[in-house]
């Protein structure tokens, strides 16, 4: 009986052992999903000597034959549903950007970094670190940076622009979807994007009771700086609904990366 038990326990050892192997060594399902695709890759971005983010990335297709050029970086700040720690990548694949990648379509001639975090609330200084990263790690046009995101996310790229001068003027243009509610030491700063040329476009759904009119009037008061800095996208929907505006080849909405990638810093 005791041997028996004895070698039970081993094999259950060595399964668990196998499954540690296959995390750590990059072969979990996550790993096995982004090989799927070969317009999606899976990196990490180094924050800080502590700290890393899990990342879906995709490239140009001119990049690995174009050494000496530089390109447009787009950033994606996910939501609070696609939150998880690192290796839950999968969950990041759900909405938005990373759909699209992971279904093997290209968005555009940007390097395109999705980052994830564990509850999708960044600081200012944690967005900052995002973007200091993905420039170190890859040949970014500094002066066609663009940050788009979803619900909290969008409001990460909103804080960020309006943090400080420093933070809004590394930025092009932002795309920001169904913004969940700023606070004001953000908001009496909305003049940042008049003052330092950061191009805005904000989308909602007309069923979005919760935050349609706060995003509505978010447009209104960067407009308040200057007209059309900012421009107001109603979509069918609720507070969801953000795969009409970022499929690729969706032309209702002027296809957001296209506007995006026309943007650059003045």
């Amino acid at each position: 009986m005791k041997r028996l038990l004895l070698l039970t326990w081993i094999v259950l050892a060595c399964a668990c052992q196998k499954d540690l192997l296959d995390v750590t060594s990059g072969q979990n399902s996550d790993q096995l999903i982004t090989i799927k695709s070969p317009f999606l890759e899976r990196t990490t971005l180094q924050l800080t000597p502590y700290a890393f983010d899990s990342a879906l990335v995709q490239k140009p297709e001119k990049y690995s034959f174009s050494p000496g050029t530089k390109f447009p970086l787009l950033i994606f700040f996910h939501g609070t549903g696609e939150a998880a720690n690192d290796g839950g990548l999968q969950a990041l694949m759900k909405i938005g950007p990373p759909k699209y990648m992971a279904d093997s379509l290209r968005l555009g001639d940007f390097i395109t970094v999705c980052p994830q975090d564990e509850d999708g609330y960044r600081t200012s200084d944690n967005v900052d670190a995002v973007i200091t990263a993905a420039i170190q790690k890859y040949r970014v046009d500094t002066n066609r940076i663009y940050l788009t995101g979803l619900s909290a996310g969008a409001r990460n790229a909103m804080n960020y622009i309006t943090e400080n001068k420093t933070y809004a003027q590394r930025i092009a243009a932002v795309a920001a979807m169904s913004i969940i509610t700023m606070n004001k030491a953000h908001t009496n700063n909305f003049n940042y994007f008049a003052r330092y040329g950061v191009n805005c476009r904000i989308y909602v759904g007309d069923s979005d009771r919760r935050y349609f009119d706060e995003n509505v009037a978010y447009n209104d008061a960067i407009n308040k700086y200057e007209p059309q800095m900012s421009k107001l996208f109603i979509y069918n929907g609720a507070h969801s609904g953000w795969n009409k505006v970022y499929k690729p080849d969706r032309r209702q909405y002027s296809n957001v990366y296209d506007w995006l990638v026309s943007c650059s810093r003045p």
